[in-house]
């Protein structure tokens, strides 16, 4: 697992999470660019659970902040 992974395991509210379109809403980056971002290593931290992909809404802030 990459460092800019979580564990599954993490206890965070479901609610502080949102899929790649609400990132892309957040970010105002488009979903294929965040995609791009993930595959490439250089986006925000994500979650993978199964096929589905979440993005911790203080992780984006903190992203963008940076970027």
């Amino acid at each position: 697992m990459s460092s800019d992974q979580y564990s599954p395991y993490d206890t965070k509210s479901e609610a502080e999470y949102v899929d790649t379109v609400g990132a892309s809403k957040l970010t105002g980056l488009s979903t294929r660019a965040l995609d791009t971002m993930r595959h490439r290593g250089n986006g925000p931290r994500y979650l993978r659970l199964g096929k589905r992909i979440r993005y911790r809404i203080d992780d984006l802030r903190n992203w963008m902040e940076r970027e």
